[in-house]
């Protein structure tokens, strides 16, 4: 379920990063080389995509969560510090996990970092997708997160073996407690990120500038 980007410092803080719904860890690998010295990247692989392909994805949200939980307690156990980062469904997963994690062991996360994400204690502001035709599923993906990339898009072959795993993710089973924010046509929903600020004891910035979606993120202490 991990790939580990190994640093040489055992003091290092353990950086766990959940990528978005259909995506795997190739999702991170162009900014994970670029991280300090004292980080060490785990990218996390959930079933159903990249190493795991053929094995099916997660449809029901509590079983992801427990079997996420068993398999990360060893990799925070031995760390002195631990963070979470997720894009997302990656960051309501990244909240749930890290909510079980404290709830099993007191342990506690260094930093929650989320982007695209809204706060778990809102209503989802857009109606469930998955029950759509393949056609009508893939044109609300694009139009609500913009998120299929176009060479995927154009081999059909692929599309169709992707297709199960983006469906799964998006179950209402799964997604009912995910309150995803919309970034499409350039639009944001600053108030989904702020809304995060009742969740921390410390330190919240929101930012949402611009259109690039690794820019809108809110950080939590």
């Amino acid at each position: 379920m991990f790939q580990t980007i190994l640093k040489a410092s055992s003091e290092a803080i353990r950086l766990f990063c959940i990528p978005h719904a259909g995506a795997g860890p190739s999702a991170f690998r162009g900014w994970v080389s670029d991280l300090a010295p004292e980080i060490e990247a785990v990218l996390v692989e959930l079933p159903g995509r990249e190493g795991r392909f053929s094995d099916p994805a997660y449809v029901d949200m509590e079983l992801l969560v427990r079997d996420f939980t068993d398999a990360v307690l060893p990799y925070v156990d031995d760390v002195q510090e631990f963070a979470f980062f997720g894009n997302s469904m990656g960051g309501l997963v990244s909240f749930e996990v890290l909510q079980a994690i404290k709830a099993q062991t007191g342990q506690e996360a260094t930093h929650l970092f989320v982007s695209a994400t809204g706060a778990p204690q809102l209503p989802c502001p857009l109606p469930p997708v998955a029950s759509l035709s393949d056609c009508k599923l893939i044109q609300e993906i694009c139009r609500r997160y913009d998120g299929i990339p176009a060479e995927i898009l154009a081999d059909q072959e692929f599309l169709a073996a992707v297709l199960g795993t983006i469906r799964a993710d998006m179950q209402e089973s799964v997604t009912e407690r995910f309150r995803l924010v919309k970034w499409s046509s350039g639009r944001t929903r600053p108030a989904r990120h702020s809304a995060w600020c009742c969740w921390t004891r410390t330190i919240f910035i929101c930012r949402v500038p611009g259109s690039n979606w690794s820019r809108r993120f809110a950080i939590l202490c």
